[in-house]
């Protein structure tokens, strides 16, 4: 099960001055059951396993993406760019798809955090 979003936000402060938002989370899990192998090859007949594959298969991914960019236009053609891009994952495996306590561990986790500004000036000769 997965349940993910892409997000934008763009705001026009003035048409020298803006800001825009991005955010992506994403949150997906997997439970395999009913291991079977193939019966021969090129073929679609399965023939069931006994034991199932070893644990360690499921999985719970969830992330969360974003970035923010303030651009302000101090002359024309000369701009100041303020950038902010967070990003969090957590890969603990859960019983089930429980969205909640799965978001709330996605909170939890370490942000990586890169800011950045960029100056550019443009010269008349």
């Amino acid at each position: 099960k997965t349940i993910s979003a892409t997000i934008r936000l763009n705001w026009a402060f003035t048409p020298r001055i803006s800001l825009l938002t991005y955010l992506q989370p994403l949150i997906s899990t997997g439970q395999y059951t009913s291991y079977k192998s193939l019966a021969r090859p090129r073929s679609y007949e399965f023939d069931p396993v006994a034991q199932p594959a070893p644990p360690g298969d499921d999985f719970n991914f969830k992330s969360l993406r974003g970035n923010a960019v303030f651009r302000w236009e101090y002359m024309p053609g000369s701009t100041l760019f303020l950038v902010w891009t967070q990003e969090r994952s957590d890969n603990e495996v859960e019983e089930g798809f429980e969205f909640r306590p799965s978001w709330n561990q996605l909170k939890a986790a370490d942000p990586n955090n890169i800011f950045l500004a960029k100056v550019t000036y443009y010269f008349t000769l």
